[in-house]
């Protein structure tokens, strides 16, 4: 009788697990398509160049040559690391959570150069 309780227990129990199994398979294969057209849309926009590009709320943003070249300029500096200004930031400083190092700045800081926080942590983030 004992061996007949338990056996059910494991049956009904492996059955929660296989649904369970079968939703998550389902939101993985839902989460993977949403990604992969959040690639292809970026592909295409990256793609179609200045002539064709459209922002995300679908209105036109064609711009000047001397207007993406100021703006691509404003990108460098705010990307530069704050202290050498050379080259590009990559290391992020907890707990504040600034971008404002490259990672030959950042051995020899031990405050955040933006907010002047105590440096706890810092951790190196790849841009592709």
């Amino acid at each position: 009788m004992e061996l007949q309780d338990f056996f059910r227990r494991a049956e009904m129990e492996a059955k929660i697990w296989k649904e369970k199994t079968i939703e998550n398979e389902a939101t993985v294969f839902n989460l993977n398509n949403r990604l992969n057209q959040v690639i292809e849309k970026d592909c295409l926009m990256f793609n179609n160049g200045a002539q064709d590009a459209v922002s995300f709320c679908g209105s036109s943003n064609i711009k000047s040559s001397t207007q993406e070249e100021k703006e691509s300029e404003e990108q460098r500096k705010k990307m530069a690391c704050k202290l050498c200004q050379v080259r590009n930031s990559c290391v992020v400083f907890f707990p504040c959570r600034h971008l404002c190092s490259c990672t030959s700045c950042e051995t020899v800081l031990g405050l955040c150069p933006l907010c002047e926080s105590v440096k706890e942590a810092s951790l190196e983030v790849l841009f592709l």
